[in-house]
């Protein structure tokens, strides 16, 4: 399916047009869950929340429970509002009485389905998309997320400048999410100043060790230009190749005790629980896991050993020894 501008979508929507049933899907959770917001307060559900909104989970919520609800009329509201999240978890045999209940929505309840990808071979997709209820958006270009920022900034009376906000993204990376949450720590930094200058990026981020963990991050998930921009960042406040090693060290350790308790059968939930490892970064540490060769992330935590001893005695810049290793570890 075609991917939509966010601007657009949201441009177009308005009371008298929502339809019965939305599916939004895709990599864009942040444009995703402004676009949910804006849907729920144009349905007029929050005048009454108690009696018209309701949260399900696909794994868990049974389709019957869930139709039920969308049939049931709303109460002093014009629409009810009904949403179903990780909607990719839905069996398959729910999801069939999902599509009979597609054929003939109910007109009062505005019913939206979050799932992270669709399958168009299925029955369900295809009656969505020939509804137009399945959307995606597109991600921003460099261009729109500098103007991004921007407008973020500006909506708590801030001003940032193109090339603040530019090296901004090149330390936080370009998901929206991170973005957003990262510049109200920016904000909160600068208080009364109306103008969010580069030091103050680099100083927060920096002090708080944001770059540090941005850095290791961007190294374990494979984002060689992010790395390089963030190192660049941090080299001109100060040298910390013993921090940054050891911050990739870290991360790079916690991954290899997780891959190798999945690998004995572990379940999920008891390797963070082992490793004390909660929330986002749990997640984080559990995907790269599953996803990265355990002999590669070895062989990694081994060369961080290796540069940690050639900065020690050598006379070549720290930077460079760095450089030099990103490099290698991206083309091995």
């Amino acid at each position: 399916m075609k991917e939509i501008d966010f601007k657009s979508f949201m441009k177009r929507l308005s009371p008298d047009n929502l339809l019965p049933v939305y599916y939004f899907y895709g990599k864009e959770e942040f444009f995703i869950d402004k676009a949910i917001e804006g849907i729920r307060s144009l349905s007029g559900a929050d005048d009454f929340p108690e009696f018209n909104i309701d949260i399900f989970y696909g794994s868990e919520a049974k389709a019957k429970d869930v139709i039920s609800q969308a049939k049931t009329l709303p109460v002093m509201a014009k629409k009810r509002f009904i949403l179903v999240k990780e909607a990719e978890g839905i069996p398959k045999n729910d999801l069939s009485i999902y599509t009979e209940y597609l054929k003939s929505p109910s007109p009062t309840t505005v019913l939206i389905f979050k799932g992270n990808s669709i399958n168009y071979r299925l029955s369900f997709f295809k009656i969505l998309g020939e509804m137009k209820a399945l959307i995606s958006f597109r991600a921003l270009r460099d261009d729109e997320l500098i103007s991004f920022v921007v407008s973020l900034a500006k909506k708590d009376g801030k001003t940032i400048s193109p090339l603040a906000a530019k090296n901004f993204l090149d330390i936080i990376g370009r998901d929206l999410m991170e973005i957003s949450q990262e510049l109200k720590k920016v904000i909160l930094f600068v208080g009364e100043k109306e103008i969010i200058t580069e030091k103050d990026i680099r100083e927060l981020i920096f002090d708080k060790g944001g770059d540090l963990n941005q850095f290791a991050n961007a190294i374990i998930s494979g984002d060689l230009k992010k790395s390089i921009n963030i190192l660049d960042h941090l080299y001109q406040i100060k040298p910390a190749t013993p921090l940054f090693l050891f911050k990739i060290a870290e991360l790079n350790r916690n991954i290899i005790e997780a891959s190798e308790m999945l690998n004995r059968g572990m379940s999920e939930n008891k390797v963070i629980e082992f490793l004390n490892l909660w929330g986002k970064k749990g997640k984080y540490i559990l995907q790269k896991a599953k996803e990265i060769p355990l002999s590669s992330l070895k062989k990694s935590f081994n060369d961080i050993g290796k540069i940690d001893m050639a900065v020690k005695s050598s006379s070549i810049p720290e930077q460079k020894w760095l450089e030099e290793w990103i490099f290698e570890f991206f083309l091995n």
